[in-house]
C-alpha cells in the first residue's frame, strides 16, 4: 500500500510538472502575441476561437475574454472573396477588404494562414491591421522604420556583394528584379533598395501577387471605375506609390492578363483602369521578387518573355541560407535578442542547441530560422535557456539526413534523390504545393514539373476528410 500511494505522489507530481510546464508555454506564447501590434485572431476548423490578442479584440469592439470559444461567424462576416478563400484553404496576405464587426463596417488589411494538422486542418490565422482608406495605409508605409541594408544580416561575401549590388540597385532608376528562394529575404530587400534610392519619401506599395485570386489580380493593379462590392471605384496600386516603388512580390504568379498590362505600363508609362477610357499617367518604379525559375515559365507559356527582359534590367540573386552558414551566429544572436524583448527575458542557446542549428540545411532559410527560434522561445519559458529538447522537429530531421539514401552499396542518383525529397515532402505536406516550396525551397512550379513527370497529382497526398473552415455566409 505504501509503494502504491508512493506512485500515486510521484504520478501527481510529474503531472504538476507537466501542467506548470504548459502554462509557462502559454505564458510565454501569449505575451509574444499581445506585443504584436497587429489583431492576431486564430480559430478552429469548426469556427471556434482559440485566440485573440487585445489588438483583434479592439478592432473588433469586444472584450479579448468574450472572444474564446465563441464562434467567429458571431463577431465577424467576412466579404464574399475572403469566405471563398477560407473554404479552399487560399493563403491571403495584406488583401485590403471591408469586413463587419458588430454591426459596423471596418476596412482593414487582411492575411491569412493554415495550420495543418495530421488529420486535416488544425486552425487558420487572421492578421488584421484596420486602415480607413488605402490612402492612409500608404502613409504607414512611407513614415514606417526605415530598412536600412544592414538589417540585411550577415557578413559572408555573398551577402556583402548582394548588399553592393543593392546600393547600385537604389542609385539607378531602371526596373529591379529579386530573385531567391522562398524565405531568404527579397521583401526586406526590396524595401532597402527603395529606402536607399531617391524615391525614400515616397510610398513603398507591396503588391502580393500570391495573394490575391487570378480573376481579382487585375482589378487590384490597375483599378477600376467600378468596385466589386458597393460600387466605390478601386484606386489602383500604381496610384497609390505615385512618385515611389511598386514592389510585385512573387511575380511570377501574375496571371498573363495583368502581366501585359504591367508591360504596358513599363513601355509607355501609362495605365487605364477597367471600365475608363482614360489614360492614367504615373510616375513610379517597379521591383519584382520571384522563388520561381522565370526562364522556365517563358518556355512553358506563363511568362511573357519581353516582360521578363523589361524587370530584369538590374538583377540580383540572394543566397540560401545553407550557402552562407558563416552568418548563423551574427543572425541567431539578432533574432534571440528580437525574441528576449518580447518574452521580458533574455534568452540563450546551449552548445548542443547552436550545434544543431548549425548543422541543419536549413530548406526555408531565414524566415525558417526565425520561426524555429520562435517556437523554442515559447516552449524554454521561464527557464531562458534554449535546449535540443526545444527543438524536436530538428532532432528528427537530422537523424533522418546523416546519411543518404543508399541502393546495393552505391549513392543513389540525383535525380532519383529529388523525387524522393519531393514524395517526402508530398506526404508531409498533404500535397499543399506552397508548404512544399517553403519547405525544399524550390518554386512551386518546379514541384508541378516532378509531378507531371512521376504522373502523380497533389491531390493524391491529401487526407479525403480534410474539414475546410466553418465560416457562415
Amino acid at each position: 500500500m505504501v509503494t502504491a500511494a508512493a506512485r500515486a505522489i510521484e504520478a501527481q507530481r510529474q503531472a504538476d510538472q507537466l501542467l506548470e510546464e504548459q502554462n509557462n508555454q502559454l505564458t510565454g506564447l501569449n505575451a509574444i502575441l499581445s506585443s504584436i501590434q497587429e489583431g492576431i485572431l486564430v480559430w478552429n476548423a469548426e469556427g471556434t476561437i482559440l485566440h485573440a490578442n487585445p489588438t483583434a479584440a479592439n478592432i473588433l469592439r469586444v472584450k479579448p475574454d468574450s472572444l474564446l470559444g465563441s464562434k467567429l461567424d458571431a463577431y465577424i462576416r467576412f466579404p464574399r472573396v475572403i469566405q471563398d478563400a477560407l473554404q479552399k484553404l487560399i493563403p491571403i496576405t495584406d488583401l485590403e477588404i471591408q469586413l463587419t464587426a458588430a454591426g459596423e463596417p471596418i476596412n482593414c488589411l487582411l492575411s491569412l494562414q493554415y495550420i495543418h494538422g495530421r488529420h486535416g486542418l488544425r486552425s487558420a490565422i487572421a492578421v488584421l491591421r484596420p486602415v480607413k482608406t488605402l490612402r492612409e495605409y500608404v502613409q504607414r508605409q512611407v513614415s514606417s522604420p526605415t530598412f536600412d541594408l544592414q538589417n540585411l544580416i550577415g557578413e559572408s561575401p555573398a551577402i556583402r556583394r548582394v548588399r553592393r549590388m543593392a546600393r547600385s540597385a537604389a542609385a539607378a532608376r531602371g526596373c529591379v528584379l529579386i530573385r531567391g528562394e522562398p524565405g531568404t529575404g527579397k521583401n526586406l530587400l526590396a524595401r532597402a533598395i527603395h529606402y536607399h534610392s531617391q524615391r525614400s519619401q515616397a510610398p513603398f506599395v507591396v503588391f502580393a501577387c500570391t495573394a490575391v485570386p487570378s480573376e481579382l489580380a487585375l482589378t487590384e493593379l490597375i483599378g477600376s471605375e467600378k468596385g466589386n462590392h458597393d460600387g466605390a471605384p478601386i484606386t489602383s496600386k500604381f496610384e497609390l506609390a505615385a512618385g515611389g516603388t511598386l514592389f510585385l512580390q512573387d511575380v511570377d504568379q501574375l496571371p498573363l492578363e495583368a502581366q501585359s498590362v504591367l508591360l504596358n505600363f513599363l513601355e509607355l508609362g501609362i495605365i487605364q483602369k477597367i471600365g475608363s477610357r482614360k489614360p492614367i499617367e504615373v510616375d513610379v518604379r517597379i521591383i519584382a521578387s520571384s522563388s520561381a525559375p522565370l526562364e522556365h515559365l517563358v518556355r512553358e507559356g506563363n511568362f511573357r518573355a519581353d516582360l521578363l527582359y523589361r524587370l530584369s534590367s538590374f538583377e540580383i540573386v540572394l543566397p540560401p541560407l545553407r550557402e552562407r552558414k558563416q552568418d548563423l551566429d551574427l543572425l541567431i544572436e539578432q533574432i534571440l535578442q528580437r525574441l528576449s524583448k518580447q518574452v521580458g527575458h533574455p534568452l540563450t542557446l546551449s552548445r548542443e542547441t547552436l550545434s544543431l542549428l548549425k548543422a541543419y540545411h536549413w530548406p526555408g532559410n531565414v524566415r525558417e530560422l526565425e520561426s524555429v527560434l520562435t517556437r523554442a522561445a515559447v516552449q524554454a519559458s521561464p527557464s531562458r535557456l534554449i535546449t535540443p529538447a526545444h527543438l524536436p522537429q530538428l532532432q528528427a530531421i537530422g537523424e533522418s539526413d546523416l546519411s543518404l539514401p543508399r541502393e546495393d552499396g552505391r549513392i543513389l542518383p540525383l535525380e532519383e534523390l529529388e523525387k524522393r525529397a519531393i514524395l517526402q515532402a508530398a506526404q508531409y505536406c498533404q500535397g499543399n504545393v506552397t508548404r512544399m516550396s517553403e519547405m525544399l525551397g524550390i518554386g512551386r512550379t518546379t514541384i508541378w514539373r516532378y509531378f507531371k513527370q512521376m504522373n502523380l497529382s497533389p491531390e493524391e497526398f491529401r487526407i479525403r476528410n480534410t474539414k475546410s473552415l466553418n465560416v457562415s455566409n
